[in-house]
């Protein structure tokens, strides 16, 4: 582990690969403590970063939301996620496969490579939607 370079200190190796997702909600502000505390007892979650923005019920209302009598909050919250190797090698596309290293191969598509993309470097769908793998070895998008 080394927590200079996440502030988990994880990174993705042989056994797991490391996600950090943003989840944008909606919620309760009375609910938050209860949503990100489950988030982190759930499936090796940890929750990174919150961000609260108010929202305008009224004018939910009018767009046809209602979600009660609490005070609504919007939650930005960044959550980074551990995916097992061995329980998603096999649901994985070859070209992810070849991505990462795990085996050898031709890519099925030509594509020109693509700087900053994951695994060998050759882009590949990570990179196709705009993810890259960062220097603690997490997959990302731009912005994140």
């Amino acid at each position: 582990m080394d927590f200079s370079m996440s502030p988990t200190g994880r990174r993705s190796n042989g056994m797991y690969d490391v996600w950090h997702v943003t989840l944008d909600v909606h919620i309760d502000l009375a609910q938050l403590t209860t949503f990100v505390n489950a988030l982190s007892e759930t499936n090796f979650m940890t929750v990174l970063n919150v961000q609260l923005s108010d929202l305008d019920e009224y004018e939910l209302l009018r767009e046809g939301y209602f979600y009660g009598q609490g005070d609504m909050v919007r939650a930005q919250i960044v959550v980074e996620t551990l995916w097992f190797r061995d329980w998603t090698v096999g649901m994985m596309p070859n070209d992810i496969k070849i991505d990462l290293g795990l085996v050898k191969g031709i890519r099925s598509t030509a594509r020109q490579p693509v700087e900053g993309a994951s695994g060998g470097g050759e882009g590949g769908r990570a990179a196709e939607m705009g993810m890259y793998q960062d220097e603690t070895g997490v997959m990302r998008r731009p912005g994140q």
